[in-house]
């Protein structure tokens, strides 16, 4: 997956309505969704790739091809300019494992898993297997996709799926895949509506917070930002069929 596409999509009604970065008269919804597939797919890479040297790099060759950035993008490719990218990548490293791996209470929030989020205060609880549900109605192998073994209600999973959706979406405006593009419409809005957007954002909000690193408290406001507008982009689509 492209991961050059989430610094174009970062605003979907910016595209919708004839912004900087895309010029709608061009860009076939079918090209959309494939974009958005990729921005899900980027953003969940940062909740589940460790920051290593490599993975900064690869962001680096990413916001440099892009003229005109959001301000939470334009803030990260700023830190990222910083010569000592092993020195970064430790720090972040540090932050990355706090932040998102439940190293102990008192030292790390807990981690970013939805059954921890909506009140079932452990892993592997009854929204597990709810969102294992709609991973096997929609045909999403974590293990297969992103060699993921963990439960599947974690952030990054969820956020793949997403991507996923927004593939499938994409073979649907050109009649492709076997699905109808408002099936997976309603699908995308459901699935955020059901789940992501129930307890993301206050998890979001403990990111920012807590975050030891200007960049994941970026990373926290882009993804919380991004949801909130895709969710608004589905709805308007959903509206025009």
């Amino acid at each position: 997956m492209d991961c050059n596409i989430l610094f174009l999509i970062v605003e979907p009604k910016i595209h919708m309505f004839g912004g900087a970065y895309l010029d709608m008269g061009e860009t076939t919804k079918a090209q959309l969704a494939y974009q958005r597939a990729s921005s899900y797919i980027l953003l969940s890479q940062f909740y589940l790739r460790s920051p290593r040297v490599d993975f900064l790099k690869q962001l680096i060759r990413s916001l440099s091809k892009v003229k005109s950035l959001p301000e939470e993008l334009a803030k990260i490719k700023g830190i990222l300019s910083n010569p000592d990218l092993e020195g970064l990548s430790l720090e972040l490293r540090k932050d990355y494992t706090r932040l998102f791996l439940g190293v102990k209470p008192g030292y790390s929030p807990p981690p970013p898993y939805e059954s921890v989020y909506r009140g079932e205060n452990r892993l592997m609880g009854t929204y597990t297997l709810k969102v294992a549900e709609w991973y096997n109605k929609w045909n999403f192998d974590p293990a297969g996709v992103l060699g993921y073994k963990g439960p599947p209600d974690y952030l990054g999973v969820e956020l793949a799926f997403m991507s996923h959706l927004c593939m499938l979406e994409s073979r649907a405006w050109e009649r492709r895949g076997g699905y109808s593009v408002k099936s997976i419409l309603e699908a995308e809005g459901g699935f955020l509506k059901e789940h992501i957007l129930v307890w993301a954002e206050q998890f979001f909000n403990i990111m920012d917070r807590e975050a030891r690193t200007s960049f994941y408290k970026l990373i926290a406001r882009l993804s919380r930002k991004f949801l909130k507008l895709d969710m608004e982009y589905i709805e308007e689509l959903l509206r025009e069929l």
